[in-house]
């Protein structure tokens, strides 16, 4: 199955052209970007350009530092590089309900640490992928829709008072979730630059939500970013492969309005809250991971290896 052409809605830092921006991640506090690292080194020909990272909105919070440690990530690398951040923003503490606070965000309460990391994400030079509240609609996160779409709202007013233009923002969905409605959380095309959405579950395990959100996205001509997707109770095995991977991969390939695609490199058997969910490292399977490059080879991709290129096609003249 080839991979159709991709649709071109010209929104903030959306690659120009035929292209899916290539991401991993993700990154903790124990393992930093091990797993970037890990990923990336068994992709030599067909890097990520993009890296996930996850932080909250909290008074104890040094978002100088988060950003430094981005920073020495992202130009760790060769002149040539040009890896870009995708950062999660969570609305509770470690996806536990009741610790909730997007009424707070709302309300203004939380004005100063959105300003913080607005201010903090200015120091990184290149476009920022944010997903305030991923996961929205998760029961997980317990999010009211009306406090949620409020607090979308407050950040993006908050990043645009400090002129932090190198952000953008993507409403990211979890069609695992129980709350199937996602558009009784849209905030509003005004306030949103990307659609996002998470795929852990294969897309036909999750239909036909995963499928009528990319025709919505179509229809407010935002394109889609799947912000975390990993081979849920598969593993990087040989079944992982035959009912996940391939499922994932065309998924990308059969929906243009796909622009970007990130794979979790984790072992998650090593985590007790999630050690049911397999191991999902693609270097730990050397047949997977020659399948999977040749994936990643298609021309389509936008892989870690032109900063030039990559500059150009994201509209970047800074």
């Amino acid at each position: 199955m080839e991979y159709q052409e991709r649709v071109n809605f010209h929104a903030k830092f959306e690659p120009e052209g035929n292209y899916v921006l290539h991401g991993t991640g993700q990154c903790d506090v124990f393992e930093r970007f091990r797993s970037y690292e890990r990923y990336r080194e068994s992709l030599p020909d067909t890097p990520p350009i993009m890296t996930i990272a996850f932080i909250g909105l909290y008074n104890d919070i040094r978002y100088d530092m988060f950003a430094g440690l981005i920073n020495t990530h992202i130009h760790s690398y060769s002149e040539n590089s040009y890896i870009l951040p995708q950062i999660g923003v969570e609305f509770c503490r470690g996806e536990t309900p009741g610790t909730n606070y997007e009424a707070e965000i709302a309300d203004g309460k939380r004005d100063e640490e959105i300003r913080k990391l607005m201010l903090a994400m200015k120091t990184i030079d290149r476009p920022v992928y944010m997903r305030p509240g991923y996961g929205f609609n998760g029961e997980w996160n317990g999010y009211d829709p009306e406090n949620y779409k409020r607090a979308f709202r407050r950040m993006k007013q908050i990043m645009q008072e400090v002129h932090c233009e190198n952000v953008c923002l993507i409403w990211n969905y979890n069609p695992a979730a129980r709350e199937k409605d996602y558009m009784k959380y849209y905030p509003g095309d005004e306030y949103v630059d990307w659609w996002g959405i998470d795929i852990f579950q294969t897309p036909e395990e999750s239909a036909p939500y995963a499928y009528t959100f990319l025709e919505d996205a179509m229809r407010h001509k935002k394109p889609v970013m799947l912000g975390e997707a990993t081979a849920y109770r598969y593993g990087t095995t040989y079944e992982g492969w035959h009912k996940w991977f391939i499922s994932y991969f065309n998924y990308i390939k059969t929906h243009p309005v796909i622009k970007a695609a990130c794979y979790i490199n984790w072992d998650w058997t090593q985590y007790a809250k999630w050690s049911n969910w397999g191991d999902c490292r693609i270097e730990s399977n050397e047949e997977l991971l020659k399948l999977y490059h040749s994936e990643l080879s298609a021309p389509i991709w936008l892989n870690d290896t032109d900063r030039q290129k990559a500059k150009r096609l994201l509209r970047v003249s800074w």
